[in-house]
């Protein structure tokens, strides 16, 4: 990865969940942590995969990526599998929360514009 900054929410999530295994987490960071930091790694994935095909992404355009995401992921887990998983609950505060982890993505993404890799 060009900035090691995404790879912090993916640590996270890979700490938590040992804790999690271990019996070791509270309540509201086993609803909402993975939930928050949720759209850092995914958009981070897009964001790499945007920069080596040659694509430019201005700030403006990590908005627009951070809308459509929290969008998706909204209404993918928090409103159509629960309507067809039991064991899945809609929750608006995760709604939330992946709006705030779209925030956390664009404040932990290189600023400015990313240059397009020069072609061999």
């Amino acid at each position: 990865m060009r900035c090691p900054a995404p790879l912090l929410p993916l640590l996270l999530v890979g700490t938590h969940q040992g804790l999690m295994h271990l019996g070791w987490s509270s309540p509201p960071l086993r609803s909402y942590g993975d939930d928050l930091l949720t759209l850092p790694i995914v958009l981070s994935l897009m964001d790499e995969l945007a920069y080596w095909s040659g694509n430019r992404l201005s700030p403006k355009r990590r908005w627009f990526f951070v809308l459509i995401g929290w969008i998706w992921f909204s209404a993918l887990f928090e409103g159509l599998l629960p309507i067809y998983f039991e064991e899945m609950v809609s929750d608006p505060a995760d709604v939330l929360a992946y709006g705030l982890g779209g925030c956390l993505y664009v404040l932990l993404s290189p600023s400015g514009s990313t240059p397009i890799p020069k072609k061999a």
